[in-house]
């Protein structure tokens, strides 16, 4: 699951997105004791949202680099 989410996070975060995120709420719980049940449905809503997800962020990201666009230059 996380180079699923890596993956389709890139084009924002740049590699490594799950452990940005891991770092950056260390007050987070992680349960793991939810079953087996919990965590094959939790896979398969991650795998059905992240392919429109990263179609889209993909598509922005191709064309941002195509025409030229930068987050910054539009800044200013």
């Amino acid at each position: 699951m996380e180079a699923i989410v890596n993956f389709t996070f890139w084009p924002v975060d740049g590699p490594g997105h799950c452990r940005q995120a891991f770092e950056d709420d260390p007050q987070a719980v992680f349960n793991d004791d939810n079953g087996d049940v919990f965590r094959f449905l939790l896979k398969i809503v991650i795998v059905l949202t992240c392919i429109p997800i990263s179609v889209v962020l993909y598509l922005v990201w191709v064309i941002r680099k195509v025409f030229g666009m930068d987050a910054g230059a539009a800044a200013g």
